[in-house]
């Protein structure tokens, strides 16, 4: 800040400290947003797939869900997948929404 004009000190501190503050809350969004994933998947996962224990489902990998499970149960398991991101997003348009409520 020595080089700044002393009434652009202001701007500059705001300008400095502001991707710090949306860098901490970009950690808890995506923080809770994760663990909406993970526990709608453990929920709904034996919901679709009757024999399958959410905890398996989740240990797979979406990208490795094609090896792993075939046919009903492929479809099955990337609903629950689908519904684990859904609630993760509607999570992450609320949280983006709070930010303007703030204002």
């Amino acid at each position: 800040m020595a080089f700044v004009a002393v009434e652009n000190q202001k701007t500059f501190r705001t300008l400095c400290t502001a991707p710090v503050f949306q860098l901490i809350s970009a950690t808890y969004l995506v923080g809770s947003t994760d663990v909406i994933l993970n526990n709608i998947i453990l929920v709904k996962a034996p919901e679709y797939i009757g024999s399958a224990d959410g905890h398996v489902v989740l240990g797979v990998d979406a990208a490795d869900l094609q090896s792993a499970y075939m046919g009903d149960m492929l479809c099955d398991a990337g609903k629950a997948y689908l519904n684990g991101l859904r609630g993760s997003w509607t999570m992450a348009i609320a949280l983006f929404g709070v930010r303007f409520c703030a204002h």
